[in-house]
């Protein structure tokens, strides 16, 4: 299975950031077996594959993102990429800012 490229996260399969086991997706309901488990959106998403989050299919059916804690971008077309069709990680930054903003 060829694997999948990420302009603004180019080291994925190094990261430990993916699940390498076989799953569901919840976005298109495809057998998959690399996905990730982590979208900000107020759904319950824990499987979403590669190719939904590359194409944006997840971002518009869950109402979310991928990335919470990023420095402004001011070109749109780089914004939608690096929020929105690219994956993103837990960090003690995103997980305080979450916190505040539930109170």
């Amino acid at each position: 299975m060829k694997e999948s490229t990420f302009r603004y996260y180019p080291n994925i399969y190094a990261d430990e950031a993916l699940v390498h086991a076989d799953g569901v997706c919840q976005c298109c309901g495809k057998k998959v077996h690399e996905y990730t488990e982590f979208m900000y959106t107020e759904e319950n998403v824990d499987c979403i594959c590669l190719p939904c989050i590359r194409d944006g299919s997840a971002v518009v059916k869950f109402q979310g993102e991928f990335i919470a804690a990023a420095d402004w971008v001011s070109y749109p077309a780089k914004r939608e990429e690096l929020f929105r069709r690219t994956p993103g990680y837990i960090s003690i930054q995103n997980v305080v800012n979450i916190i505040m903003r539930e109170g």
